[in-house]
């Protein structure tokens, strides 16, 4: 009888954490056998903030699998895990929904002195919601967010620089830290929104709409 109301209690639980995820999230059945990717839909412009030119070329795509439901020996009850991800030993075992989980920005200093970029003075925007301060390649993942360990970049006169830019939404699954990502569907395009301090100056970059190919290898 525990056994019946125990699966019972799963199928409900598993049919409330899917409302969760938009009806349109396109799943992908075997994406061993695919290429994803994400890109703008129409060309991206770039913006002056006192001769830095500030570009945002591409959006950095993920991929997030649907709930899975594990029971937790410890306590008997029922747990939620994302564990099956781009980069985990699972992927292809389980369906996935397409995500975006940052940014391509490139700097280029076309002015005669040192520019710089303070990455905690600025914020990151997807769909309606603020994530608040970006997450930068090069930082630890338990420090996502942390304004007193964001560090700036510093652009030389005349040179160029590429950072990836991401969503500060990380969470620990199983052995390894994961991006979670705002889920990309085929009918509706998300925006991304950096509002950046450069050299004191905020500027805002509204990126063209994302949305999705897939393809065949």
């Amino acid at each position: 009888m525990k056994k019946v109301l125990s699966v019972s209690a799963a199928v409900v639980f598993a049919a409330l954490i899917a409302c969760t995820l938009p009806a349109d999230a396109k799943l992908i059945d075997n994406p061993m056998y695919k290429t994803h990717y994400i890109k703008f839909t129409t060309p991206a412009s770039k913006i002056d903030a006192n001769g830095v030119e500030v570009y945002v070329y591409n959006p950095i795509g993920g991929t997030r699998s649907q709930v899975n439901f594990v029971n937790d020996t410890k306590t008997g009850k029922m747990k939620v895990t994302y564990g099956a991800t781009h980069d985990s030993d699972n992927y292809g075992d389980k369906k996935d929904v397409i995500t975006a989980v940052g940014l391509y920005v490139q700097f280029t200093n076309n002015s005669s002195a040192p520019a710089v970029v303070s990455w905690k003075s600025s914020s990151i925007s997807a769909g309606n919601k603020n994530f608040g301060i970006p997450f930068i390649e090069g930082m630890k993942y338990k420090d996502a967010g942390n304004p007193s360990v964001t560090p700036d970049t510093i652009i030389p006169p005349g040179q160029k620089v590429m950072k990836r830019v991401f969503i500060p939404d990380v969470s620990f699954v199983g052995s390894r830290w994961v991006h979670n990502g705002v889920t990309v569907t085929p009918s509706k395009d998300i925006n991304m929104t950096l509002v950046l301090s450069v050299n004191g100056q905020f500027i805002t970059n509204v990126t063209p709409g994302i949305n999705f190919v897939a393809d065949r290898k």
